[in-house]
């Protein structure tokens, strides 16, 4: 492979150097180096340095730290078990390959298949002092063509360097009253920084102020793409998601800084974690987290330096909170920019968060949750309650509205009727008629008005006109009722 494609990644706090391709995540913790491809992290190199009192006993390190990293990686969406183990000594050293079988819908987002199977080799050799040095790498068995020659020419690019005296330096949050986290720094440099609110900053400067690292405070984002959420409530900047190396080629030349070069750089180790952990859940939470890492190369007045940018961000839909962070690491010449580079990366790649400092963190978190938990219930319990006061207020309405529509109804027709039937009985009295109704039947009849009372027979064929208490003549087979009279009609005819 052309190592000339690989960039050089250089640690003086922890002494090592490689090189590896320029996006590749290096991590460092508990005594072991990783390079990891970010875009498939089941394509990795790893350098264990174990003080050991045999081979034997390394071999037992190494593979509690090879199944440990791949514990680290089950999650909803990726199963991994092991499924073979071999190894054998030789005259320099032992040999270890290792088969794990990965499955899972995550495995798709890496673009591979549902299922996989996962070669680890790895090498162990004894190195001067009673220490034993492993290589080793993993990688799914259907990248191995494409992937390997990667592979090899990282693990044959590790060089182990006399590291810096460093001493570990705790920095503070003063809001709480304890330290925050612990780095390593060199040894004679002056060290200033601490946490404000949630944000880490830190600067680091050599005796003689030929050499300063600075890790600057992260600024925090937020963009909605559909323009529905009312964003300025949040009180942060709004500004659509900007991938490390443009945000970098935008903020130095703002600083005064001219960029002499700007390329891909890997993630900070701290950061991939937070980066993978938010992967691993993301097909339960749906959410889908973007990152991305720059280095640049930069010069000022008297000075040479490097810029080294990520950002992070949580994507719902159309809603992105994000966050950038730039660090910088400048020099007089050449030389100490670089050197002030292998600070940083070391110094960055050191830091541990106290963790009584995260659980106060987390119990204040939880807390503010609860409290906005709450306060959201008695907004909500309020909304319902007035939600229910104005059904009931609409419901009065409805009810006096239909009752005063009712009552003009019922007046309207009972002032349409009186006028209906005294024009009818005006009528009837200029006709010399009047209006007869059947008790029984309903029937109603239109007469001649000659008499004072009416009769009808119970066969319906004759209707008899009698003076007052005159009742109508006996016939034979002939029963009469009386019939109702109104000059002004009967009701049913209107």
């Amino acid at each position: 492979m052309d190592m000339s494609s690989l960039t050089e990644y250089e640690d003086r706090v922890h002494g090592f150097r490689l090189r590896k391709p320029a996006e590749w995540v290096v991590d460092v913790r508990a005594g072991c180096v990783s390079a990891v491809n970010p875009a498939v992290p089941l394509v990795s190199c790893g350098f264990q340095l174990a003080r050991a009192g045999s081979s034997l006993d390394a071999l037992r390190a190494y593979l509690d730290y090879e199944e440990r990293y791949f514990r680290a990686l089950v999650s909803p969406g990726l199963h991994v078990s092991l499924a073979g183990r071999w190894w054998g000594r030789g005259r320099s050293g032992i040999a270890v390959r290792s088969l794990y079988r990965a499955s899972g819908p995550l495995l798709q987002v890496f673009g591979l298949g549902i299922e996989v199977d996962v070669e680890c080799y790895a090498f162990m050799a004894c190195a001067p002092g009673g220490f034993y040095l492993t290589s080793s790498c993993s990688l799914p068995a259907e990248l191995k063509e494409r992937k390997l020659d990667v592979l090899m020419a990282v693990l044959s690019s590790f060089e182990l360097r006399e590291p810096l005296p460093v001493r570990a330096v705790a920095f503070p949050d003063l809001s709480r009253g304890m330290a925050a986290y612990v780095a390593k720094a060199p040894q004679g440099w002056h060290v200033s920084g601490g946490v404000q609110g949630m944000s880490f900053a830190a600067e680091l400067t050599a005796p003689g102020g030929e050499m300063r690292v600075a890790v600057e405070p992260a600024v925090s984002y937020v963009y909605d793409a559909s323009g529905s959420i009312a964003l300025q409530l949040t009180g942060l900047p709004i500004s659509p998601y900007m991938d490390a190396l443009s945000y970098v080629r935008g903020v130095l030349p703002q600083l005064g800084l001219r960029v002499e070069w700007a390329r891909a750089e890997g993630l900070s180790s701290s950061l991939f974690s937070e980066y993978m952990g938010a992967l691993l859940s993301s097909p339960a939470s749906g959410l889908r987290p973007i990152a991305s890492s720059s280095l640049a190369k930069f010069s000022s007045e008297g000075a040479l330096g490097y810029a080294w940018a990520a950002t992070f961000g949580v994507a719902l839909g159309s809603l992105v909170g994000w966050s950038a962070q730039v660090s910088t690491a400048m020099g007089r010449g050449e030389g100490e920019a670089s050197e002030a580079l292998g600070v940083l990366r070391g110094f960055v790649g050191s830091i541990v968060a106290n963790p009584t400092w995260l659980k106060t963190v987390l119990a204040e978190y939880e807390a503010r949750q609860r409290a906005e938990r709450q306060m959201r219930a008695i907004i909500m319990q309020d909304a319902m309650e007035s939600a229910r006061h104005w059904r009931e207020m609409y419901e009065m309405t409805r009810r006096t509205y239909d009752e005063i529509r009712r009552m003009r109804l019922e007046t309207w027709r009972a002032n349409m009727l009186e006028d209906l039937t005294y024009t009818h009985g005006w009528c009837n009295a200029i006709s010399g008629t009047i209006d007869v109704r059947d008790p029984d039947t309903g029937e109603v009849y239109k007469i001649d008005d000659v008499a004072q009372e009416y009769w009808m027979d119970t066969g319906h064929n004759l209707i008899l006109a009698t003076e007052a208490h005159e009742e109508p003549p006996e016939l034979p087979g002939v029963q009469w009722r009386k019939l109702d009279k109104s000059l002004r009609g009967f009701p049913e005819q209107f």
